[in-house]
């Protein structure tokens, strides 16, 4: 698996499954078995990735969205999660 790169774009994993649960958000893995619990950030992040996105475009997006967050925490925590959804196969880069 390729680094990631923030400037390229990524989208939701063919096969993954959003499941929200009594108020709690979460994505099925491939396997069917392996959980990925979402905050509220990062299921906005995964309502984003339904179309081809890079991190920074996300980042701009949501912190357009949590206004009352430092763009700094917003742009570094996107970051963070980019690579964690990648890390786990629930995102792919396009092309």
């Amino acid at each position: 698996m390729s680094p990631l790169d923030p400037e390229a774009l990524y989208q939701r994993a063919p096969g993954v499954e959003f499941r929200e649960t009594e108020g709690e958000v979460f994505l099925v893995g491939l396997d069917g078995e392996s959980l990925f619990h979402l905050n509220l950030v990062g299921s906005a992040l995964w309502r984003l990735l339904e179309e081809p996105i890079s991190a920074h475009e996300a980042a701009e997006i949501l912190g357009e969205a949590f206004a009352g967050v430092k763009p700094s925490r917003i742009k570094a925590d996107t970051l963070a999660l980019f690579k964690q959804l990648q890390k786990r196969g629930l995102i792919v880069r396009e092309g």
